[in-house]
């Protein structure tokens, strides 16, 4: 099994349209020893993701955003970043959104609301599945 990345050594880029949501999971991941960026929509991420000099493990965005939605967003990020790993959060069925925009069944995905702690195992599992 792979050993996970260490939360102190991995940089986080969360992006969500809700600024409650941006908060609680910046808050939740500086906690646990992340380095946390944070966008408030897909296009201010994707200039994080060309500007920004050291690497970024992980991007959690949410699904569906005004503008550049999660899954257009995460092409971009892997085409800049090819090792970023993707987490999507969304408060709608994850099945309806797999059929709705073509992702694969194993796509990382966390149903909103969820706690501290899913977020955290979650978030450590796609870490540690990129190493």
């Amino acid at each position: 099994m792979a050993m996970p990345t260490s939360a102190a050594t991995s940089t986080v880029l969360i992006v969500d349209d809700v600024p409650d949501i941006r908060s609680l999971l910046s808050t939740v991941l500086t906690r646990e020893g992340y380095s946390v960026l944070v966008a408030s929509d897909g296009m201010q991420a994707r200039d994080i993701c060309a500007q920004f000099s050291d690497p970024i493990h992980l991007l959690i965005t949410d699904v569906l955003m005004p503008g550049l939605n999660g899954p257009a967003l995460a092409a971009q990020a892997v085409a800049v970043r090819p090792q970023i790993r993707v987490l999507y959060i969304s408060a709608y069925d994850q099945g309806l959104l797999m059929d709705r925009l073509n992702l694969d069944e194993g796509t990382p995905f966390l149903l909103k609301p969820f706690s501290p702690d899913e977020l955290l195992r979650k978030v450590r599992e796609v870490l540690g599945a990129s190493r």
